[in-house]
């Protein structure tokens, strides 16, 4: 790759200097001749950018056969916005559900549900006239790509020399849900299938293939029926959205995808069966067995986040073998004085914590309200039990914004936003929050967040692997650290309260990244705050 510019505008970038560290990085990863590069650097440091520049600075070669295109995919729609905003020479391929289709008597109808689902051959999808695929041609042509985890792993990208992915510490957990299958009884049972008792992924895998072969035949003979239907243009009148065929062929579409998926599921890698209330779960326990058909093609892939903490360990639960990756870890920037943690003891807390635990932990709650009364502040509850509490115990009841179990949480975080003075409680708001300046000055890490082990998936991976259910709580508490503090001259402040964070710490400090423990300190409470 060609030298660092002395400025990011000479690549073609708005921005008129480089921030410190970036230059210095991106040179490191252009040194490396590894195929993967897991590239640590702590919240603020201007992970975008660094994308955008080695994007500028990628040459392919052509000799070689390796494409001078690239991609960066992203965990929302969200974040993909910010690069388009802040990168517009990008392409971004948008979903399905968020355009409408542009036939006559049908423009309520989201492209998911339009007539081109269910078979029928529409001249705007070829001519240019569709906005959906139009922009979707337009994007997956485009030299620079930009589009979602789950949207990569459904759709072909096209040969991409370069794959930057974006919030890496997600990747484990979007890999395992895009591989996840769920069979839910009542929709099965309305085609006639009951779904049994399955011993191994390998009988189950066998049961959808069968399956597979039914209702394959019903979707052809309903694509018929509504094929004659569109010919007569019932599109126009809106006969043909009101039409039963088509509700049926919906219908068969949600179980005629996990059945096929299921059908093509890797039976050789390990996977984790549980029967809920409404739908049979499967579920990958490692995110390696399946990593390859996400990282397969690109020459070069750079995973980036601030907490990927131990390279090893991330590299094995990608799939990455050791000689084929390099772990770079960039030095915080921010000033440990901007961003103090504060590991304030006051209440052992665990899965069924007494209600003596509790009511010190929401005391103390409250004495951190008191000390910042007109400051927005986040509580990371880490479950619904303690959100609830923590609701129904603490004197500052009217401040705080609950975020509904079930609901979107965009809604709560957009609530408290709004709302002067407000205090966030959620169990889900340890990644993806940006509380820059005045949107939160302080949080509060009520609990250390632990995965669930009554789920399954989870308590199959501790068994497989024990290390791992430390790593995760490790990432979620470094994380939730990095929501207060985003910018050089922000200033933001974090409290742990769960007295298990000293056992904790202590036995797990390697996984711990520099910029945590150098910002880390015990305290007795807000009185003692420098």
């Amino acid at each position: 790759m060609p030298d660092v510019p002395g400025s990011p505008r000479a690549l073609g970038l708005r921005y008129g200097r480089w921030r410190p560290g970036q230059r210095e990085a991106i040179e490191q990863v252009n040194q490396s001749d590894k195929r993967v590069i897991l590239l640590e650097a702590a919240t603020g440091f201007g992970k975008s950018l660094l994308a955008a520049a080695l994007i500028r600075m990628w040459r392919g070669d052509q000799e070689a056969k390796i494409s001078g295109r690239s991609v960066v995919l992203t965990r929302t729609t969200h974040l993909m916005d910010q690069y388009i905003r802040d990168f517009p020479w990008m392409g971004a391929a948008l979903g399905k559900d968020l355009f409408h289709c542009v036939l006559e008597g049908n423009e309520h109808l989201a492209v998911s549900s339009a007539p081109c689902q269910t078979g029928w051959s529409c001249s705007k999808k070829s001519n240019g006239k569709c906005p959906y695929f139009a922009q979707r041609a337009e994007a997956y042509t485009a030299r620079t790509l930009v589009t979602t985890y789950a949207s990569a792993l459904t759709t072909k990208l096209g040969h991409r020399g370069l794959m930057i992915c974006d919030e890496g510490h997600m990747l484990e957990r979007q890999l395992l849900t895009s591989f996840s299958i769920r069979l839910p009884y009542e929709e099965f049972e309305a085609f006639g299938i009951k779904i049994p008792a399955f011993g191994t992924m390998d009988e189950a895998a066998g049961w959808a293939v069968r399956q597979q072969i039914k209702l394959d035949r019903e979707s052809e003979s309903l694509q018929e029926v509504l094929s004659l239907l569109l010919k007569k243009k019932a599109y126009k009148s809106g006969d043909y959205s009101r039409d039963p065929a088509r509700e049926r062929f919906l219908a068969l579409r949600q179980v005629l995808n996990p059945i096929r998926q299921l059908a093509q599921a890797d039976t050789s890698a390990l996977w984790s069966m549980e029967p809920y209330r409404t739908a049979l779960y499967m579920r990958p326990i490692w995110a390696a067995d399946h990593a390859h058909k996400l990282f397969g093609y690109p020459h070069k892939l750079i995973v980036q986040s601030a907490t990927i903490m131990d390279g090893e360990r991330m590299a094995s639960i990608l799939g990455f073998r050791k000689d084929e990756f390099e772990y770079i870890t960039i030095p915080s920037t921010f000033a440990a004085s901007r961003r103090p943690i504060y590991f304030w003891p006051v209440a052992h807390l665990s899965y069924k914590s007494p209600t003596s635990e509790i009511r010190k932990l929401v005391t103390a709650i409250d004495m951190l309200l008191d000390h910042y009364p007109k400051r927005r502040g986040i509580i990371h509850s880490v479950n619904w039990t303690l959100t609830e509490h923590i609701q129904n115990l603490s004197r500052h009841a009217g401040r705080l914004i609950i975020q509904p179990k079930g609901q979107n949480r965009n809604r709560g975080i957009d609530t408290f936003l709004r709302t002067p003075h407000s205090v966030l409680v959620s169990p889900s708001v340890t990644t993806g929050l940006d509380g820059k300046f005045e949107l939160a000055r302080f949080q509060i890490i009520a609990k250390l967040p632990f995965e669930n082990q009554g789920e399954q998936a989870v308590a199959d991976r501790l068994d497989d692997d024990a290390r791992w259910y430390s790593y995760q709580c490790a990432f979620h508490i470094q994380q939730a650290a990095g929501r207060v503090m985003r910018d050089e001259m922000d200033y933001g402040e974090t409290w742990i309260l769960d007295a298990n964070f000293d056992w904790f710490f202590n036995q797990n400090k390697n996984l711990f990244s520099d910029w945590f423990i150098e910002a880390l300190s015990t305290r007795k409470g807000p009185r003692e705050r420098r």
